[in-house]
């Protein structure tokens, strides 16, 4: 995100450049994800398959905008942008959950290194072009700051049994707590996804 340790400006992007990044995680290969909150977009920074370390400062993949060297301002909601991404979780099978917090939604990328960078999965919003505040119920987001993924183990076999999605519904004053089955099933079944319980 900086040349050296002396430096802090807010960089214009390119593929070695961050603008107040708010979150970071690892998938279950060791690659790095970070939310580039002001340059809307998410990028990847890939590790090396045998040290698992990063390979190096150079992003390799991006979210939110056409590649990793551009950056488009103010674009429409779509299934293919983000508008101030300020928190990202990565479920067991690698797809990867962020939260797009001025389009009010968190959507879901199936698998995106082994797919694309497009959205599968709508949550908060009817559907990948709303972004709109509407009526407070369980299908609905206004302005989310945080989300999840929780994932219950096999005491023995140590394998992955279930695994809840929460998301921090912020202007809202909730959190909410959602069944990832119901979300992978709107991949192939696009519906809108209903929190469990609050």
């Amino acid at each position: 995100g900086q040349p050296d340790l002396i430096t802090d400006d807010a960089n214009l992007a390119n593929s070695q450049t961050l603008a107040k990044p708010q979150s970071l995680v690892y998938d279950t290969h060791s690659n790095l994800w970070i939310a580039d909150t002001q340059n809307d977009r998410i990028v990847m920074f890939e590790a090396d398959p045998i040290t698992k370390e990063i390979v190096d400062t150079t992003a390799d993949f991006v979210l939110g905008q056409p590649d990793v060297n551009t950056i488009v301002k103010d674009q429409q909601v779509s299934e293919i942008t983000l508008n101030k991404p300020v928190a990202i979780a990565i479920d067991s099978n690698d797809n990867v959950y962020v939260v797009d917090a001025e389009n009010n939604r968190v959507v879901m990328f199936e698998t995106p290194l082994a797919t694309d960078a497009v959205a599968d999965v709508v949550i908060g919003q009817p559907d990948f072009t709303t972004k709109d505040v509407t009526a407070l119920n369980a299908e609905t987001l206004n302005h989310p700051s945080a989300v999840e993924v929780t994932m219950i183990k096999d005491p023995v076999t140590k394998q992955v049994v279930d695994e809840k999605v929460i998301i921090a519904d912020e202007r809202n004053n909730r959190v909410l707590v959602y069944d990832q089955d119901e979300i992978i099933s709107a991949i192939t079944t696009p519906a809108p996804i209903a929190a469990e319980f609050v």
